[in-house]
């Protein structure tokens, strides 16, 4: 709205005609003239607002008073007003896809790019968390990136915890079967060391060494029981070697009483001693024969096994 300024014209006799002389123009009538105001061109809930707000005040420029409101809003608020995000209302997909896009949010799983995460030696397969995760929340690609780690780190850690679970549990499966070894060591009474010898016979023949023999047991029973099972059926199986290799009078043909083999006199010297363990401890003549024919023993074991036989 204009103000209205009433200007007095002059006539006959005007101080400034007095003066200047000429005419002072129409006479008696007043000229109204219409000087500029802020509120031209403004609604009246804008003029509201400044009103309001004081803006208007004496010596104050309304205009000026907006601006520098403004500014200060951007100040507070940190950004641009293109770069504010506005929450949809409920149901509306239009504003929630703005939204969406505004926070960096791909519009298919394809858009997003995910880092290079091992576990173990297989890596983890980010598109696949893109596709049935991170789009399906609505994760901007930050997001999908720290998801795709999370998930790699998770696995890991969970990769690591059953292989420690694992490895204790076999380390208490051996423990137990050596429980059992130990308790047919002792179910051999005086007969131990040449029962020993007798059950790694048998299981040699079979091609069977310690560690071949410690699998079975733990795959044949969860607490490795079966070992005392396979070291009676060596025993077992090393006398019937033993007793196969030899003629009806007891000695292995053409041998002089002598094993014809290395493995044969490996076998006939370990038993001798031990089935000859406490003699061979004397130290009178007894004992001195016991020793000198276990060395007989072990002298033709060398000599077979020098000639490759």
């Amino acid at each position: 709205m204009s103000e209205a300024i009433e200007t007095p014209a002059g006539g006959e006799g005007g101080a400034a005609a007095s003066v200047l002389g000429g005419d002072s123009g129409s006479g008696g009538e007043v000229q109204v003239t219409e000087a500029a105001s802020w509120r031209d061109g403004l609604d009246s809930d804008t003029i509201g607002l400044i009103e309001s707000r004081k803006w208007d005040g004496e010596g104050k420029n309304p205009l000026q008073e907006v601006a520098k409101a403004y500014r200060n809003m951007e100040r507070l608020r940190g950004v641009n007003a293109d770069r504010l995000v506005r929450l949809p209302d409920e149901g509306n997909e239009a504003q929630t896809l703005e939204m969406l896009h505004k926070l960096g949010v791909p519009g298919d799983p394809s858009g997003y790019e995910s880092p290079e995460v091992m576990v173990g030696d297989q890596p983890i397969d980010g598109a696949l968390i893109a596709e049935h995760i991170s789009h399906k929340i609505a994760a901007t690609p930050e997001q999908h990136r720290k998801l795709v780690e999370a998930t790699g780190a998770l696995l890991t850690s969970s990769q690591e915890a059953q292989a420690e679970q694992a490895a204790l549990a076999e380390a208490e499966r051996v423990e137990h079967m050596s429980t059992h070894a130990k308790q047919w060591e002792k179910d051999q009474g005086a007969d131990l060391e040449a029962n020993r010898v007798l059950s790694r016979r048998g299981l040699e023949a079979l091609g069977l060494d310690t560690d071949a023999i410690d699998k079975i047991a733990l795959a044949l029973s969860d607490d490795g029981s079966a070992i005392k099972q396979l070291l009676d059926a060596g025993m077992k199986f090393g006398k019937f070697v033993g007793e196969s290799s030899r003629g009806d009078d007891g000695r292995a043909p053409d041998t002089g009483g002598f094993a014809a083999s290395s493995a044969e006199a490996k076998y006939e010297a370990e038993l001798y001693q031990a089935q000859n363990f406490e003699a061979l401890k004397k130290t009178d003549a007894a004992g001195e024969m016991a020793r000198r024919e276990l060395q007989r023993r072990w002298d033709r074991f060398h000599d077979l096994s020098a000639k490759g036989r």
